[in-house]
């Protein structure tokens, strides 16, 4: 039998406290302050009373002007590509597809210009056909090129923004009881932390349309069957917000100065020129973006994997502090550069839509550059990264402090779901690089 063992009481707690080493006793309270700070702050966060017209994100905002300046780039789709093994019935997987439509506002929504800015227009929801494709007639060999030439095409077809949709679905069946669900979004609706909502709500809708047994009087009338006794609850709890109420909100706190200090933060610690990280390449930059990059995949060790767990136990730092000094050593020895940048993913509400935005994080390690040692890099970067860890938000937000002597002081307490904190600094683009580079990200 496990036990598990009751919380300590009042006079417990305050003998632990006064143990605590004044610094851990300072991050504990700044930890409950922030915890606070953040509840208040998304506890205003209701559903938007006008449902007409609603302003974007920040983060939508960033996608519809880089659309503005190339509407025909396949950059920003995102594909979701399922392949589907067993007895599949299309009808049924069609109509789990339209409740999720019609259940996530931000699939449907359309992204018009309204007096002069970029706005929000959620369309009717109205079911819609899931087109399908047979390669099941065809010979092993040309059924595998001719769904990848098939695969290619339908994740490469732009997206109007200005029309919609925000989602295309084509089913192919590849052969007998194998189907490959071909799903394609616009990053303005949807991002990497959105699949994993979109993937259990689909499986689920997809069981219960398929049992009449298990359908629920809760789901949306025009998806129902007839009324039966004994109905089940209903599949899936009821969305306390969609996406537009969040951009909404983000809007007006933006507006109110609920984040004055946080903006000012971030515009003290980025002030000045921010140089683009400079990585080495082998060949001249194209005038224009080809979009023609590859992806790398390489593996852990088990042996490997245990050393960093054993590293990062014996210098009291999570895995994720430990592997991103380890990136920022790698940054360092190739650009050169005293101050590398690299962005921090930081994810916003728990729904679908385009919820990542990402924070700048530099760290001052001496002068660096490719034949420096360990000792002369990653030692300050270590301690750096250690130091901003200690100051980090919950889960999911960036990191803080990002010089390794902290001159700029603590960051704001909260700063979840304020803009690109980068974009403050009002960087100069150029068409032919992306300023943000350089992406840590780490997935468990």
């Amino acid at each position: 039998m496990d036990f598990i063992e009751s919380p300590p009481g009042k006079k417990e707690l305050a003998r632990r406290l006064g143990e605590l080493a004044p610094e851990k006793r300072a991050l504990l309270e700044h930890k409950l302050r922030q915890y606070d700070r953040e509840r208040n702050s998304v506890s205003l966060l209701r559903r938007r009373a006008d449902t007409g017209v609603s302003p974007l994100s920040f983060a939508q905002e960033r996608l519809w002007f880089l659309w503005q300046l190339e509407p025909e780039t396949p950059a920003y789709n995102r594909p979701a590509f399922l392949r589907l093994t067993g007895p599949l019935a299309p009808g049924v997987l069609g109509r789990a597809l339209n409740a999720l439509v019609q259940r996530h506002e931000v699939l449907r929504a359309t992204f018009p210009t309204h007096n002069g800015q970029p706005a929000q227009v959620i369309l009717p929801w109205e079911p819609q056909p899931l087109p399908a494709c047979d390669l099941s007639g065809l010979t092993s060999e040309s059924r595998g090129a001719e769904l990848e030439r098939l695969g290619r095409a339908f994740a490469r077809q732009p997206f109007d923004l200005a029309r919609g949709p925000m989602m295309r679905a084509k089913l192919v069946l590849y052969q007998p009881e194998q189907h490959v669900l071909l799903l394609v979004f616009h990053h303005i609706a949807f991002d990497a932390w959105s699949g994993a909502i979109l993937l259990h709500e689909l499986s689920r809708l997809y069981e219960l349309f398929y049992d009449p047994e298990r359908w629920s009087s809760s789901l949306p009338t025009a998806l129902q069957p007839p009324a039966s006794a004994g109905e089940t609850p209903g599949p899936l709890p009821a969305l306390s917000i969609q996406y537009a109420d969040f951009a909404s909100w983000q809007r007006r706190c933006f507006e109110t100065g609920m984040w004055r200090a946080e903006l000012g933060y971030w515009k003290q610690e980025l002030s000045g020129s921010l140089p683009i990280l400079e990585l080495p390449i082998s060949r001249p930059r194209p005038a224009k973006h080809r979009y023609e990059g590859e992806t790398v995949l390489m593996e852990f060790s088990a042996e490997l994997i245990g050393a960093l767990k054993a590293l990062g136990q014996r210098e009291q730092v999570t895995m994720f502090m430990l592997l991103l000094a380890a990136y920022k050593v790698l940054l360092l020895r190739y650009t050169g550069q005293e101050r590398p940048y690299c962005g921090l993913p930081n994810c916003g509400p728990d729904t679908v839509g385009s919820r990542v935005s990402n924070r700048l994080f530099h760290q001052h390690a001496g002068p660096a550059h490719p034949g420096a040692g360990r000792h002369d890099v990653s030692g300050g970067v270590e301690t750096g990264a250690r130091q901003s860890a200690a100051r980090a938000p919950a889960p999911g937000a960036a990191f803080r402090e990002s010089d390794r002597g902290g001159k700029s002081g603590p960051a704001p307490e909260s700063d979840t779901h304020i803009p690109d904190n980068f974009e403050l600094s009002q960087p100069s683009r150029e068409r032919t690089r992306s300023f943000n580079r350089g992406i840590f990200a780490l997935a468990l």
